[in-house]
């Protein structure tokens, strides 16, 4: 055999192999759209499949805790009444689903109500309860004070948007007669949560293949995996995924997108003036994908990161950095830490910019 004889034969082989290669992937790429038109369930059915409340002190994951809400611009809630460890910390919700004490109605009349809406955040993604920002506003506002008690409400889900928070303030939070509402911004607060995403066309130019091999193929398998951290993907993939109305289910349409964001930020500031009260909003931690755009009029803006350094020196934390005001790396929530800096650096800003004092000046009129 010659040795043109043999490079013609060796290339045949090698084309004969990619055809193969090509064939296998393509054939397997098939089979995962048939797997995924088999298999697909929207988030809500996942959500009332695993309805029942778990056993008081189990380990439970996201779709244990959580609940289709009866009202679909809120999506999902919390089950009432649970009593669980989550995120290696103590899980307990009064009879309506929050993280929260039961709520006297009608609150005192010595008690000044500050009502926070939020997601994971302000929900204190595994810190315990009394750990976070609004409880440790609440413990530093009613140090020194005589005659008012202040006591804060806090009304955040893992995976709300500000759309769905509004939403929870009308239905919920209003009912509590507030004097204060604290709006916990973060950058994603215009998207679905990854776990409630559209059904993906079989027609899609995208890998399911690929998508299988990376875990992001059915968002809702998260909820019932064990998770310490959040679900990492690339900012492209995210945006396009979760972020553009567009790209989501007809039902969520008008809870996604920087438009509808707006939109429920002007309610916010419209419910707040109609109610007379103050309504703050909160940049808890630096944000990079979306700035939360121009403020509305009567909302006023509490940004404490620029501070976080010299809070951190002045109360002997020098060596510490801005990484161990997070969970992890791969996690943004805020950290034991993290919690007890907002909520100080909240606790003087609302101070020192006087709202505190025009809540009660407004009492005494």
């Amino acid at each position: 055999m010659t040795a043109l004889s043999r490079l013609v034969r060796r290339r045949v082989e090698i084309g004969l192999a990619l055809a193969s290669l090509i064939g296998t992937v393509g054939l397997l790429e098939v089979l995962a759209r048939i797997y995924y038109a088999a298999t697909y369930r929207p988030v809500l059915q996942v959500l009332a499949e695993h309805s029942p409340r778990p056993p008081k002190g189990q380990k439970v994951v996201l779709g244990d805790i959580l609940r289709p809400s009866p009202d679909p611009k809120i999506v999902f809630e919390m089950k009432p009444n649970l009593d669980v460890q989550f995120v290696g910390v103590p899980l307990v919700t009064n009879a309506q689903g929050w993280r929260e004490r039961e709520l006297a109605e009608p609150k005192g009349a010595r008690t000044v109500r500050i009502i926070g809406i939020g997601d994971s955040f302000m929900f204190g993604w595994g810190v315990p309860e009394a750990d976070r920002y609004m409880n440790v506003l609440e413990r530093a506002l009613n140090q020194g004070a005589t005659d008012v008690r202040f006591e804060t409400a806090t009304f955040a889900v893992p995976g709300y948007n500000l759309p769905m928070e509004v939403e929870v303030l009308k239905r919920y939070g209003l009912a509590t007669a507030p004097d204060l509402i604290i709006y916990g911004y973060f950058d994603n607060d215009y998207c679905l949560p990854n776990f409630v995403a559209a059904r993906k066309s079989l027609w899609s130019a995208e890998s399911f293949l690929r998508l299988y091999l990376s875990g992001g193929i059915n968002e809702w398998r998260g909820l019932l995996i064990s998770r310490d951290s959040v679900i990492s993907e690339a900012e492209a993939d995210f945006e396009a995924r979760y972020c553009v109305e567009g790209n989501t289910q007809p039902e969520y349409r008008d809870l996604v997108g920087k438009a509808h964001y707006h939109a429920a930020l002007s309610e916010l500031a419209r419910i707040g003036r109609s109610l007379g009260i103050p309504v703050v909003f909160l940049r808890h931690l630096p944000c990079d994908r979306f700035d939360g755009g121009p403020i509305p009029e009567g909302i006023v803006e509490v940004d404490p990161s620029p501070d976080y350094g010299r809070y951190l020196q002045a109360h002997g934390y020098a060596n510490l950095s801005s990484s161990d005001l997070v969970r992890g790396p791969l996690d943004p929530h805020p950290s034991r830490l993290g919690h007890q800096l907002i909520g100080a650096l909240m606790h003087r800003e609302l101070t020192h910019r006087g709202i505190v004092q025009a809540i009660l000046d407004a009492r005494r009129k």
